[in-house]
């Protein structure tokens, strides 16, 4: 019976793992220059939850008539969202959403995220401090809970920095994931680039359960 148990403890330690959202490998996309408005895209990408990635780029104000615009560059894999002089925009990133931002309705998630509750974002570059925030929808879009973080300014690509946004405290409630989405806030003239989105296991979840596989290995060997 320990040796099952044994075995048990070792097989979640080892299967609580960080958990691919997007690594940004596939599903090129350049939106090219866009001096107002809004522009949408689907890209088919089969390294992604749901195998879609959803992106809406949006110009707030553009007083000197610049442009902005975004791309997936899947060699190395970067998603990079740049912005000339004084426009400022917002930009959103999704898995699982049909139609809009907010409505998963027919291209559901159906994750089970309960064992690994926190969203990972790693962050290449970042100029200028910017406010994210990452919502998760449960049930078909019937429940959502959302994290928020300022993201810090001077992130440069030779030292990438992670944040993570931690849903831990709704961890029951994420049996049936159907939809994430990603604001990203970047002040006017902000660029920022991204290297992956991973869903996590939450740290004393992982840790205890690695102790008590040790605890029991300790125990078989006296």
């Amino acid at each position: 019976m320990k040796g099952l148990l044994f075995c048990g403890l070792i097989a979640l330690a080892s299967g609580a793992q960080a958990t691919v959202v997007d690594d940004f490998m596939t599903g090129s996309y350049n939106s090219g220059g866009i001096t107002s408005g809004t522009v949408n895209n689907w890209s088919t990408a089969a390294s992604v939850f749901g195998g879609l990635r959803y992106s809406s780029l949006t110009v707030i104000s553009n007083p000197l008539v610049g442009d902005a615009k975004c791309r997936v560059i899947t060699t190395p894999g970067v998603l990079d969202v740049s912005t000339d002089t004084d426009v400022d925009i917002n930009f959103t990133l999704g898995y699982g959403f049909a139609n809009s931002s907010t409505t998963p309705a027919s291209n559901q998630l159906n994750q089970n995220m309960m064992s690994m509750p926190i969203i990972d974002i790693n962050f290449r570059t970042n100029d200028l401090a910017m406010p994210v925030t990452v919502t998760l929808f449960t049930n078909g879009g019937a429940n959502s809970y959302s994290r928020s973080a300022t993201i810090a300014a001077g992130i440069f690509s030779a030292s990438p920095t992670s944040y993570q946004f931690d849903f831990s405290a709704n961890a029951a409630s994420l049996g049936d994931v159907d939809g994430i989405q990603i604001y990203f806030d970047p002040a006017a003239s902000g660029d920022f680039s991204l290297n992956g989105v991973q869903a996590v296991p939450e740290p004393m979840s992982l840790t205890a359960l690695s102790l008590g596989a040790l605890v029991l290995l300790r125990r078989r060997k006296k």
